[in-house]
């Protein structure tokens, strides 16, 4: 809730009330009187609590039906976006002999400068390679033929491990370099070969590709009802440096400790500055602040149709609920488990009128920038759900709020169950700070302004910058950011 509600609720309180008891001092005559009692300001002072919320609930103008109807028609625009960042592996040579895989899922973790522990996941899975990137050497040519050529180490058996996986490059720094650098690599390559001790070893065969676009690396879980490509496009301003990948082809039975890859690129496109060192690194992947965790039971009575889901191992400004994934009911030694409203869209002609829903909603934190999440329980033909009293256990995803975005580069370090060993990690890029869904007014307009644009299709470039600008959150919280993002659209 919006403190100014609240604030605007109390000042009209104390100072029309004093004009309104002028005008009726027979029934209202108190309302003139300043009143030094504190249980009398506490009485006062809650009920403009109480009226704010009203007031709030009354300008967003059926905050419910805006969430629940976004939620079917526009998933990707109720998306809360936690903290996302790259994380770097560096295998441990004398413990790590061969590629070591890392599947997507595996957690890291880090402590923000409050003492809140983040916990972060990959979402992608990578192969490890026990090899390290020496150097990267570029000269800049005057025709339209380019190379680059990328030193490596293997450890001291030899650099067999190189061959049994494809070589995954990250393209570091900024993003129009990192783009531009990606788009050398996937449409301008045209000759890669092998060089041991200056001599040339033969030429790899295959072709530079990415799969950051694969729907199993997807940054964010997938949500019901929710168009790839509209995920894919949140996931281009959440996380930019999430598709700055290419995978070179695999190198085969080379047997020798140190070898160069001699890269040839035909006609690319201007690099906005030199190649640098930094610019490629390998054992790279995605992270993302979201980890699983249980609620605290949510007691349903007939005269509560609502409750507030929290968590008992973390104060509620060190959790954001992402996503709510399992609802089960208990009650009179049953259990029953619930499924979501947006499932029932796709099955209601299969189910009956008196089938129960769990539904959520995502309202402003009353003390904090963060949110906080309601559940309810309803039925298609909005009939009582329950009629005695039942709690619900919640299996959720959650995130560290604003905490995971305090931590600095290099920060994410610590090991925790689930993190690959012999291998130490930190992150090369700052978290990004974690993005909120529109205001349930703003998100009604978003809705009309999509679903009228998907109904006249991509007419021309314009119909293409107006959807791409409604995924455009960072402008509401970073300025800065925002405005970069709207210039590139």
């Amino acid at each position: 809730m919006k403190s100014r509600y609240y604030e605007a609720e109390l000042a009209y309180l104390r100072e029309q009330g004093r004009e309104f008891a002028r005008v009726f001092p027979s029934t209202a005559g108190f309302l003139a009187e300043r009143s030094d009692d504190p249980d009398v300001e506490r009485l006062l002072e809650g009920f403009a609590f109480l009226a704010s919320r009203i007031r709030e609930r009354v300008d967003d103008g059926m905050p419910e039906f805006a969430q629940q109807i976004g939620s079917i028609l526009v998933p990707q625009l109720t998306r809360y976006i936690p903290s996302c960042a790259i994380i770097q592996f560096e295998p441990d040579a004398r413990g790590l002999r061969s590629s070591t895989h890392v599947p997507a899922g595996a957690e890291v973790a880090g402590t923000a400068t409050d003492g809140t522990r983040c916990r972060f996941r990959t979402t992608q899975s990578t192969d490890i390679l026990p090899l390290e990137l020496l150097d990267v050497r570029y000269n800049k040519s005057n025709t339209r033929i380019e190379k680059i050529v990328l030193q490596f180490r293997a450890p001291q058996q030899g650099i067999k491990p190189a061959g049994e996986a494809p070589i995954r490059l990250y393209l570091h720094g900024d993003i129009p370099f990192a783009t531009t650098m990606r788009a050398w690599f996937l449409h301008h390559c045209v000759k890669m070969e092998v060089f041991v001790e200056n001599k040339r070893q033969g030429e790899v065969r295959g072709k530079i590709v990415t799969h950051s676009f694969d729907l199993d690396s997807r940054l964010l879980p997938e949500k019901p009802l929710e168009h790839d490509a509209f995920a894919t496009i949140v996931e281009l301003f959440a996380l930019p440096h999430k598709f700055c990948f290419v995978d070179l082809p695999k190198l085969g039975g080379l047997v020798h400790t140190e070898f160069e890859l001699h890269l040839t690129f035909d006609n690319p496109p201007d690099l906005p500055r030199r190649v640098a060192r930094d610019d490629i690194r390998l054992n790279c992947a995605p992270v993302v602040n979201l980890f699983e965790t249980v609620s605290d039971p949510v007691r349903f009575e007939p005269l509560k149709p609502e409750g507030l889901v929290r968590t008992t191992d973390r104060t509620p400004t060190e959790l954001e609920i992402y996503d709510i994934t399992k609802v089960v009911g208990s009650r009179e030694g049953r259990r029953r488990e619930y499924p979501a409203f947006s499932a029932y869209g796709a099955s209601a002609a299969d189910t009956s009128h008196d089938e129960v829903y769990y539904v959520s909603r995502r309202v402003p934190s009353i003390t904090d920038s963060g949110t906080d999440i309601y559940i309810s329980l309803m039925t298609p033909r909005d009939a009582a759900p329950i009629e005695v009293p039942e709690v619900l256990s919640i299996d959720l995803i959650c995130s560290n709020r604003g905490a995971a975005a305090t931590l600095g580069i290099g920060e994410i370090n610590h090991v925790v169950r689930g993190s690959p060993v012999f291998i130490k990690f930190a992150n090369i890029t700052a978290p990004t700070p974690p993005l909120y869904p529109h205001d349930d007014v703003e998100l009604l307009w978003r809705l009309s302004a999509h679903v009228g644009l998907s109904r006249r299709g991509l007419e021309d470039a314009e119909s293409l910058r107006r959807i791409l600008g409604s995924y455009n959150f960072s402008i509401r919280f970073n300025a800065h950011q925002g405005r970069l993002n709207s210039l590139w659209i």
